[in-house]
Order: structure tokens, then C-alpha cells, then sequence
């Protein structure tokens, strides 16, 4: 409960932050995971002076996953390694690997892959930008 109330936090935290200030191209704000079977799965990226950051909330087999990552943004593309929470990983995943993601050219999709640190795993990685702000 208290990583879906500190996730919850962080989520208005940064849109309260990002919501006027991200542009087209950065891959700061709010995004969802488009590629994965729970259509909540939500991930915050922002940029915190040099690095980008990122946490993301999402169920696997009814279960929450929770993982944050931190990398580097250069001409449209990250480069980021994550770890998912030790209480709220799926169970036989590895905790750690690395995405590679590039940002679309109007700024509304990233796209890449990622992998386990060990490369046993790999797959796509797709994220669509959403605005979670009351209408």
C-alpha cells in the first residue's frame, strides 16, 4: 500500500512540476506503456540537471510491479538502466537491466528495447504520452 501511495504522490508532484515546462522532444512527463497488458501501466520520466529519471507502476499476473531507472538523454535518445522494487517484482524476473528508447519526432511516443542485466530476457518497449489532469 504505501508504494501505490508514494507512486500516487510522485505522480502529482511531477505533473504539477512538468506540466508547463516539458517540451515536444523531452521525455520528461507523464507516459504509458502501450506494449503491456495492463492499460494503467504508468511511468514518470523527468530530467534532474544532467540525468533523466523514471518510475513506473503496473500489474503483472494481477500483481503490482514497480520499478525506477536513471540514465542519460542525448538527440532524442535514453539510454537508462532500472530496477524493479525487491517487494514488488514479478516473480522470477530479474531486478535489474537496461532500456534503449528513442522519442518520436512531435514528442508523443518513445520506443526501443530492453533487457536483463544478464541478457536472458529481452523485448520491445513502447510508451505513448498521456495527460492525467482532470478535464
Amino acid at each position: 500500500m504505501f508504494h501505490i501511495k508514494a507512486t500516487v504522490t510522485l505522480i502529482l508532484v511531477i505533473l504539477f512540476f512538468s506540466s508547463s515546462t516539458a517540451s515536444a522532444k523531452s521525455p520528461g512527463g507523464v507516459w504509458l506503456k502501450t506494449n503491456h497488458p495492463d492499460p494503467r501501466n504508468i511511468s514518470i520520466f523527468y530530467v534532474d540537471r544532467h540525468a533523466v529519471k523514471a518510475i513506473g507502476y503496473g500489474l503483472i499476473t494481477g500483481k503490482p510491479a514497480i520499478w525506477h531507472a536513471e540514465g542519460t538523454f542525448r538527440k532524442g535518445h535514453l539510454t537508462l538502466k532500472y530496477r524493479y522494487s525487491p517487494y514488488a517484482k514479478p516473480n522470477g524476473w530479474e531486478a535489474e537491466g537496461t532500456m534503449e528508447l528513442t522519442v518520436s519526432n512531435d514528442g508523443t511516443r518513445m520506443s526501443g528495447n530492453a533487457r536483463s542485466l544478464s541478457g536472458a530476457w529481452s523485448g520491445p518497449v513502447e510508451f505513448r504520452r498521456t495527460d492525467l489532469r482532470p478535464n
